[in-house]
């Protein structure tokens, strides 16, 4: 897999942007690659009903995979969905250090695109939330994509429906907090980069 997509806490919560991101991918065509995300304000709303934090956490993430399953699919994308509990694809090691069943996914990787959550196995082998970052940075240890790529939180949705950018548009984009202090240092694209593969090119240098 070449390109690891990552899908912060407040895109993750835009329709507008989730369908977007499935069609642009859809026309770029490119070879294999790994989405990467966590949770949403989903939880926040989930809570609501009364549900403790954690436990929100996990029914939103495992929703949610399940909902970018299928925006994928619409887009005529092959797609593996994997909470990285099952499987024991990722578990949690000693002094809580994030495990990548390294093996397994490149061999996904070679038949298909995969969509990865960070629902890991804890200590106690049961599916508890990992760090974005943290599982970002352990991926690209053991993957070595070629691209991490993370998402413009500040980017509008006029911006992006009629494919131009504005003077403020092309200010350098806003990486998501979650991802400010990662170790893998993604490159921040707005979907506008995505609008052909010579502009999606350009953006990754």
């Amino acid at each position: 897999m070449r390109y690891l997509f990552i899908i912060d806490y407040k895109n993750l919560d835009n329709g507008g942007f989730l369908k977007l991101l499935a069609k642009r991918l859809s026309e770029l065509r490119l070879d294999s690659f790994m989405v990467l995300h966590a949770d949403s304000e989903y939880t926040d709303r989930i809570m609501q009903t009364g549900i403790m934090r954690k436990d929100a956490q996990i029914r939103s993430i495992k929703e949610l995979n399940l909902r970018l399953t299928a925006l994928f699919a619409d887009e005529g994308i092959p797609m593996i969905a994997i909470n990285g509990y099952q499987r024991d694809t990722v578990t949690t090691g000693d002094k809580g250090k994030l495990e990548i069943n390294s093996t397994y996914l490149k061999h996904l990787g070679t038949q298909t695109n995969v969509l990865l959550s960070t629902l890991v196995s804890d200590a106690d082998k049961k599916a508890s939330p990992a760090d974005l970052a943290t599982l970002a940075e352990a991926l690209q240890k053991q993957l070595q994509f070629d691209h991490v790529i993370a998402f413009d939180t500040a980017e509008e949705l006029n911006e992006i429906f009629v494919n131009t950018a504005s003077d403020e548009s092309k200010a350098k984009p806003t990486m998501p907090s979650e991802l400010e202090k990662s170790g893998v240092s993604p490159r921040v694209l707005r979907i506008t980069d995505l609008t052909n593969r010579k502009s999606f090119d350009n953006s990754l240098g």
